[in-house]
């Protein structure tokens, strides 16, 4: 009698990795069991980076300018706009077109305004020209200028999504 084929096919196996979104250890897994695996599974480990402190962000970028390869796989971020920003990211990724910010303490605390430096705005104006997707969630801004400075320095937004923006009583400048 002829053994059966225990082997799923390419496609079931592909999805299989498509599905482990998310799931970093086991995409690492991924990577390193089979070479065919390597490519999709590197696009889903660098596709979208969630960032959640400063040490992970000073990390992406060591790991990115040791691999530069590395860099035209990441094509989104997500940072929590109250910890820090993305800005050491967007001179090094040539393909990110998408930047959200989420909430940072998870807590949906919208009491505290948000600060953004203007050397960060600048920074986002000249290098972010390739960001096409903005989402802001959970932020609180002192006054309306405040946030249409943050808007204003991503200059090729196609698609914004804002998600329980707050805009304190603070008087604009």
């Amino acid at each position: 009698p002829s053994a059966m084929s225990l082997a799923l096919p390419w496609e079931v196996i592909e999805r299989i990795v498509d599905h482990s979104f998310g799931f970093t250890a086991t995409l690492c897994n991924f990577t390193l069991t089979c070479r065919q695996l390597y490519p999709r599974s590197m696009h889903n480990l660098y596709g979208h980076v969630i960032l959640e402190s400063r040490d992970k962000l000073f990390a992406l970028c060591n790991v990115l300018q040791a691999k530069p390869k590395l860099q035209i796989l990441v094509r989104a971020v997500a940072v929590p706009l109250e910890e820090f920003s993305p800005v050491p990211l967007l001179s090094i990724l040539p393909r990110l077109y998408r930047v959200t910010f989420p909430d940072g303490n998870r807590y949906h605390d919208l009491s505290s305004d948000v600060a953004i430096h203007n050397s960060t705005l600048l920074f986002c104006h000249l290098y972010g020209s390739g960001i096409r997707s903005l989402t802001i969630e959970f932020v609180r801004f002192s006054t309306c200028s405040a946030f249409l400075r943050l808007l204003s320095a991503f200059v090729s937004i196609e698609d914004l999504t804002c998600r329980n923006i707050a805009v304190g009583l603070g008087i604009d400048a």
